[in-house]
């Protein structure tokens, strides 16, 4: 008889609904996540479609092997293709500049280096090309490596920079042209002064009193047309972009003694006394020491040119951090502020003419211009009926190390009888010129002159004679001054002789190419008799040592 009990068994699955309940969410939340960034994708990728259809610039997408996989409306639109018939192409098909191997090789080093950026030519469907600039790099696109290129149509930028080159190259032949003008007219412009002032010098060793007093008006009319030439030249020359200078370390004080000696007998002549520049301008300027030199005679001559009678310039030094102003003051007239405004303005004389001062109003022009090539700057301050005061503000520089001991000039050769004359051979094929030469060494007993007016004929009188110094114009017929040169320097006989060169091609170019042609020094015409007579005993002494 069976039992009358049944058996029956229960289990707790409290925890098992808890986990199936957490999973159930948390399958849930990832679907969700997974639903939410598969629409973020689609949204970015519409975003992409959406920015490559409507960009000017081409896209498209190759493969390693160089297939296009996808391309955009405006790459399409650039080579004439549908997308359909891009998406059939590779790159050899399209590349102009680059062979299916340099292709190849191009792909590999950007997949390996990851960006590249160049300039290349594509091939349209009709065949002609289109300069192009591509913007490369590599992306992995659902684990597939791809190249993604972003292309520009750069025929207008080509066109641009040709159009640039080309103005670059005419305004070249421009300054060329204005260059060669500027040599030609200093060239004419001071053959004949070189005469006038020669002889006028050479007048005024023997002349009369009252002869003198002649000369003197001679040779400062000569003078002052010549800084006139200089300073239209030099005004040009800046304007042109052909002056430049050469900023060193200047020693301010005795600079300005210099110039203070050297503008003292116009200040005499007028009375206006020049006081003595106080110790403040013991300092040393960043500046090139010709162009300074420049400016602050120009300044001081026209501090005692507008003066008053009897009045007074004065030179002050004002220390600012890191700068030094220069300040020239005169007891003149004084200006307005509309004076003021015009001064530096080239061919502005304001009333210089009704008060007969002579110039031509580039003075100040052009010392504006050499003050800012040195990276200075200029100004001016006047109090009408008190005077003016023009500044000059320039950086300040270190002292340079002390320089060695200069070596003791050459002996200068006297006209003692007994001594044996050294012969100079002067080379000149203008007449005028040539009889000036032979006057100003007529009274020099220790120098015998020779003179050739052919460039054969100094050349062969170079090679009889073995002179001491040769005086060599650079403008000669048949051969210039630099084929001369080189013919005495090939010859065994003549190639240690000093050369000097005369010329009156003074641009700084022409004296920059005889320095590199081997001349021993150059002098510029109109001649400075002292100056050539110091050039030429300096060289007949550096010869006899």
């Amino acid at each position: 008889m069976g039992s009358p009990y049944g058996f029956c068994f229960a289990r707790d699955i409290s925890e098992r609904k808890r986990v199936e309940g957490a999973l159930r969410e948390a399958n849930e939340a990832l679907e969700q996540r997974v639903r939410e960034r598969t629409a973020e994708l689609e949204r970015q990728s519409r975003r992409t479609e959406l920015i490559l259809a409507n960009t000017n610039d081409g896209f498209f997408a190759v493969d390693p092997a160089g297939r296009l996989r996808d391309a955009n409306a405006a790459f399409a639109r650039l080579l004439g293709y549908t997308r359909d018939e891009l998406l059939q192409l590779s790159i050899p098909d399209i590349e102009v500049d680059e062979s299916p191997d340099d292709v190849a090789a191009h792909i590999e080093r950007v997949r390996r280096e990851g960006f590249d950026r160049f300039d290349t030519r594509h091939r349209r469907k009709d065949g002609s090309v289109v300069p192009v600039e591509v913007s490369v790099s590599e992306v992995l696109l659902a684990g597939e490596p791809l190249l993604f290129a972003f292309v520009r149509d750069i025929t207008q930028r080509q066109a641009a920079h040709r159009q640039l080159q080309a103005a670059k190259e005419e305004a070249e032949r421009a300054n060329l042209a204005k260059s060669e003008f500027l040599s030609r007219m200093s060239h004419e412009l001071r053959t004949p002064l070189n005469a006038i002032l020669g002889f006028g010098q050479l007048l005024g060793l023997s002349a009369t009193a009252e002869q003198a007093a002649h000369v003197r008006e001679i040779v400062a009319a000569g003078r002052h047309l010549l800084t006139l030439i200089d300073e239209v030249l030099d005004l040009a020359r800046v304007e042109s972009g052909q002056l430049s200078v050469s900023p060193d370390a200047v020693a301010l004080l005795p600079l300005l003694h210099e110039c203070l000696k050297l503008v003292r007998p116009q200040a005499d002549a007028r009375g206006v006394q020049l006081l003595q520049p106080p110790g403040t301008c013991h300092v040393h300027v960043r500046a090139d020491r010709t162009r300074l030199k420049q400016v602050l005679l120009n300044l001081l001559s026209n501090a005692v040119k507008y003066n008053r009678p009897l009045g007074s310039v004065s030179v002050a030094c004002v220390a600012e951090p890191g700068h030094v102003s220069i300040r020239v003051s005169d007891t003149g007239a004084g200006l307005t502020a509309e004076q003021c405004a015009r001064l530096f303005v080239p061919f502005e004389r304001l009333d210089a003419e009704a008060r007969q001062i002579q110039g031509t109003g580039i003075g100040l022009a052009l010392t504006k211009r050499l003050v800012e090539l040195m990276g200075g700057t200029v100004g001016v301050e006047s109090t009408r009926g008190v005077g003016s005061t023009f500044w000059v503000r320039l950086a300040l520089a270190a002292p340079p190390a002390s320089d060695a001991p200069a070596e003791s000039p050459p002996p200068v050769p006297t006209a003692a009888d007994g001594v044996v004359p050294r012969e100079v051979l002067c080379i000149e094929d203008n007449p005028a010129n040539l009889r000036l030469i032979e006057g100003i060494f007529a009274t020099r007993r220790d120098i015998r002159l020779l003179t050739a007016i052919a460039p054969g004929l100094g050349l062969e009188l170079a090679r009889v004679h073995r002179p001491a110094l040769i005086l060599l114009d650079i403008g000669l017929p048949d051969m210039d001054g630099f084929a001369v040169l080189e013919c005495l320097r090939r010859s065994e006989a003549t190639r240690g002789i000093p050369v000097v060169a005369v010329s009156a091609n003074a641009m700084p170019r022409d004296v920059e190419r005889a320095k590199a042609a081997g001349f021993d020094a150059y002098l510029t015409k109109p001649l400075d008799i002292a100056q050539l007579l110091r050039v030429v005993d300096e060289m007949l002494g550096r010869a006899a040592r």
